[in-house]
């Protein structure tokens, strides 16, 4: 790097201050990557917990192409991407691993309360 830094100096300056024209041949040595310091599956196992099976369902739904990358500048129509993924995840039971079953009634028509 010093060698690019001193050609550098030699060239041509740019700009009122004097600066230098730096090339951008930097050349880096390739990085050496050794083994984890850990089992990487283990980690991950120990991440996902108690929860493993439903972390990979949520996982394989949503790398789904369905489930790309949404982009656009009318608010609307994000909305409406956003309800076709809610109801996919619907679909797949993710909502349903979230809550414990006493907390809801086993009927639905026990929401409902006649006046």
């Amino acid at each position: 790097m010093k060698d690019t830094v001193a050609r550098a100096a030699e060239g041509p300056r740019v700009g009122d201050a004097g600066q230098l024209a730096l090339s951008s041949d930097f050349s880096y040595p390739p990085i050496e990557r050794t083994g984890a310091s850990f089992e990487p599956a283990a980690m991950q196992r120990f991440l996902d917990g108690e929860h493993r099976a439903v972390r990979e369902l949520v996982k394989e739904v949503i790398t789904q192409p369905e489930f790309r990358y949404f982009e656009s500048p009318d608010h609307h129509a994000f909305r409406k991407q956003v309800l076709a993924w809610t109801k996919r995840l619907a679909d797949a039971g993710i909502g349903r691993v979230f809550r414990p079953s006493s907390w809801l009634p086993a009927r639905r028509s026990d929401f409902t309360t006649s006046a």
